[in-house]
């Protein structure tokens, strides 16, 4: 979990300023999530029920 909190600032750190790449980036994960048949982010908190647990680490 460590590993993915770091990745996920490593890319916010490299997209600073580049909001438009960052957003066209993020449009491209969320196509291949859904041809890879992945689960959205709302359906897994939906699934666990556990909203503290996904707030705490964007604060």
């Amino acid at each position: 979990m460590s590993a993915l909190f770091g990745l996920d600032n490593l890319c916010r750190t490299l997209v600073s300023g580049r909001e438009e790449v960052a957003f066209g980036h993020a449009e491209t994960v969320h196509r291949l999530q859904e041809l890879l048949l992945l689960p959205s982010e709302a359906a897994i908190q939906a699934a666990v029920h556990a909203e503290a647990l996904f707030r705490a680490p964007n604060t």
